[in-house]
């Protein structure tokens, strides 16, 4: 078990940036690509963008320190503490600034029903 765990605590790290990368250009089509014709609602998605960015940052300062190429004495721990603690405001504001809009499109359909209602009612009155 041991010498699945060393392997696995070298090779996590390597797997981990790859995907992120991977994340990082599908997340690059999303928000520049075709989809920025459309009318979607991307606000939420260029925070994510930006969280993964940091991610990456993050895990390229822990490759580099794998691997020996920086020391604790350069970069302290608190940085990549600090990062994560940006990534996780990130999070939260992009789910809240998802939820607003989501009750900001309930209450237009709310007023839209009504206003249909209303026509509804006027056109049987003159009737």
């Amino acid at each position: 078990m041991n010498e699945f765990t060393d392997a696995l605590s070298k090779i996590a790290p390597i797997y981990n940036i790859m995907l992120s990368f991977v994340v990082f250009y599908m997340l690059y089509i999303l928000i520049l690509g075709k989809t920025r014709k459309t009318k979607s609602y991307l606000k939420p998605w260029k925070y994510f963008y930006v969280a993964i960015t940091l991610f990456i940052i993050e895990e390229i300062i822990t490759l580099l320190k794998f691997f020996k190429i920086l020391s604790d004495a350069t970069i302290p721990r608190t940085f990549n503490a600090s990062i994560e603690l940006i990534i996780i405001i990130l999070f939260v504001f992009m789910l809240k600034l998802e939820i607003m809009h989501i009750e900001d499109e309930q209450k237009d359909n709310t007023k839209e029903t009504v206003v249909k209602k209303i026509v509804k009612k006027s056109s049987k009155k003159k009737k």
